[in-house]
């Protein structure tokens, strides 16, 4: 099929909220539902939701230490991602 080309308009958003420790979002795409058919009938995408979260853990305590500008950082960061497309989920 080397002359069929297909193209649509999709639409997508999302929000993120972030401080030095926390994090967390969502993203909505495909809003539009594009048809992505290729050829004959209509098939529309379905919608993509994400929800994702993360905090920082420090690990090592630098309070009343005079110099800590040489000290590595040292710190865990869980972090947690949640898709959904149509009727497929994921988490992470």
């Amino acid at each position: 099929f080397p002359n069929i080309r297909r193209g649509h308009f999709d639409v997508g958003t999302g929000l993120l909220l972030y401080s030095e420790q926390f994090w967390a979002g969502f993203s909505a795409d495909h809003l539009s539902r594009p048809d992505i058919a290729f050829m004959g009938d209509t098939e529309r995408l379905d919608m993509r939701f994400s929800v994702h979260a993360g905090y920082k853990i420090q690990l090592m305590d630098t309070r009343g230490r005079r110099d800590t500008r040489n000290l590595p950082e040292r710190s865990v960061t869980p972090a947690v991602m949640y898709l959904s497309q149509g009727k497929w989920d994921q988490l992470s």
